[in-house]
């Protein structure tokens, strides 16, 4: 075995390179950096097709952060630990679901048992469109700042009281035969 030292390689022309032949086995004995992105250390899934509804009181459409009381509980995370205080998380998911006094939904991530969200968003399919079925998409990365349990929770509601469907609507129960799905993914990630 053949030993080489040095700073950097290059092509010899153009800007891409092969290391090895095909099926060849290429070894980093060191960490290898500059490849941008972080590694994902964890991950945990949560998903469900189970249907709920629920009333809420009214959730003004201004500059307050929603809370609690203001939505329907739709699903939650179980609890997550985070492997280090310094990874960041990521934290995603989908449903589809209504409100049936306007089609001025919102929704939300809460952590914990905290009164207001962490992250709301605000999803309209018109001022009068009752019980329209919407599909609801979130995205959210959150600084883990410690390694301490906690639980994720999604929420629904609207601009005034009224009830919410989780995975159904249009005023009446379940939609899509049990086959409809929300979710909460967490992606732990480490820096580089």
């Amino acid at each position: 075995m053949s030993e080489i030292k040095v700073d950097v390689i290059s092509p010899y022309t153009g800007t891409s390179m092969t290391v090895g032949e095909s099926g060849d086995t290429v070894t980093c004995s060191g960490t290898a950096v500059g490849f941008g992105g972080g590694k994902i250390v964890k991950t945990q899934i949560f998903q469900t097709t189970t249907y709920s509804s629920g009333t809420f009181s009214a959730c003004a459409i201004d500059d307050t952060i929603p809370q609690s009381s203001e939505s329907h509980l739709c699903m939650s995370s179980g609890s997550y630990t985070p492997v280090s205080g310094s990874n960041d998380l990521i934290i995603q998911g989908t449903f589809f679901g209504s409100v049936n006094n306007n089609g001025n939904s919102y929704f939300g991530i809460w952590q914990d048992s905290d009164a207001g969200a962490i992250a709301a968003w605000r999803d309209t399919e018109g001022d009068s469109a009752a019980n329209k079925l919407g599909t609801h998409i979130f995205f959210l990365k959150q600084d883990c700042a410690d390694t301490d349990a906690r639980e994720y929770h999604v929420r629904m509601g609207g601009e005034s009281s009224g009830t919410a469907y989780f995975l159904g609507g249009q005023s009446s129960g379940r939609k899509g035969g049990g086959v409809g799905i929300g979710n909460i993914i967490i992606y732990e990630i480490e820096p580089n």
